[in-house]
C-alpha cells in the first residue's frame, strides 16, 4: 500500500478553490441564463396578453365589418342580377322594335309598289279617256260641221222654195 500512497500525486493548494470558483461561476452562469430566460418569457407572456388583447378588438371590430361587406357584396349581386334582368328585358324590347320597324317598312314598300302600280293603271286609262274625249270631240265637231253644211244646203233649198 504504500506504494499506492506514494504514486498517487499531491495536489496543489490553488487547484481546489480555483475548481470551486468556476463551479460558481458556472453555476451562476446557469442561472444567469435562467433568469434571462424567465424575463424573457415574462415579456413574451406580455406581449403573447397584448397580442391577444388586439386580436380579440380587432375580431370584435372585423367580425361587423365582414358582416356588412358580406351585405354589401349580397346587395352588389342582386344589383348585377337586376342590371342582367334589364338589359335582357331592353334588349327584348330593341329586338321587337327593330322587328316591327323592319317589318312595317317591308309593308310600307310594299304599299308604295302597289300605289306605283294603281298610277300606272290611273295614268294609262286617264291617257286612253283624254285621247278617247279628243277624238270624239274631234268626230262631234266633223259631224257639227257636216251637219251645218247639210243645214246650209238644206236652208238654200228651202230659200229657193220660198222664193218661187
Amino acid at each position: 500500500m504504500l506504494l499506492l500512497q506514494q504514486a498517487v500525486p499531491t495536489v496543489a493548494g490553488w487547484v481546489g478553490p480555483t475548481m470551486a470558483v468556476s463551479l460558481v461561476i458556472i453555476a451562476l452562469s446557469f442561472l444567469a441564463g435562467a433568469f434571462a430566460i424567465l424575463v424573457t418569457g415574462r415579456a413574451m407572456n406580455q406581449v403573447m396578453h397584448r397580442m391577444a388583447q388586439a386580436l380579440e378588438t380587432l375580431q370584435t371590430e372585423l367580425v361587423p365589418t365582414m358582416k356588412s361587406l358580406r351585405e354589401i357584396a349580397d346587395d352588389g349581386r342582386a344589383l348585377v342580377e337586376s342590371i342582367r334582368t334589364e338589359v335582357a328585358a331592353i334588349t327584348g324590347a330593341s329586338q321587337k322594335l327593330r322587328d316591327g320597324l323592319e317589318s312595317g317598312a317591308e309593308e310600307v314598300k310594299e304599299r308604295l309598289e302597289y300605289l306605283e302600280s294603281l298610277y300606272d293603271v290611273v295614268e294609262e286609262e286617264l291617257t286612253e279617256t283624254a285621247l278617247d274625249l279628243t277624238a270624239a270631240l274631234h268626230t262631234v265637231r266633223r259631224g257639227v260641221g257636216l251637219a251645218g253644211r247639210i243645214g246650209a244646203v238644206l236652208g238654200m233649198a228651202r230659200r229657193r222654195r220660198r222664193r218661187r
